[in-house]
């Protein structure tokens, strides 16, 4: 079973990644499993409210699945702030890259 986690918790107002919260990092050290860095870019254009769960059909947003995996096998919850830094830089250059 595969899991969606947005790390910072809730949609960005202003289109830029935010700050990550440690939850799902935990549950993937604490399960053993692998993360995988999915980017979604130009959601921010969409403006939509955050009770909207819907998407605008007229924007054109991007998936980004990036080729690493970052293993969490014999990680623990020390661990986390290395992966967290890891993800968001990765992240970044996503949409640094993707996002127009």
């Amino acid at each position: 079973m595969s899991y969606a986690i947005y790390p910072e918790g809730t949609r960005s107002r202003d289109g830029k990644l935010g700050k990550f919260k440690t939850g799902a990092f935990r549950l993937a050290i604490d399960a053993g499993l692998p993360i995988v860095v999915l980017t979604i870019a130009n959601t921010g254009k969409a403006l939509l409210p955050k009770t909207y769960f819907g998407l605008d059909s007229s924007i054109t947003s991007k998936l980004i699945i990036s080729e690493e995996v970052i293993e969490t096998t014999n990680l623990t919850h020390d661990d986390i702030d290395k992966i967290i830094k890891k993800v968001r830089r990765t992240m970044i250059k996503n949409l640094e890259k993707y996002q127009n």
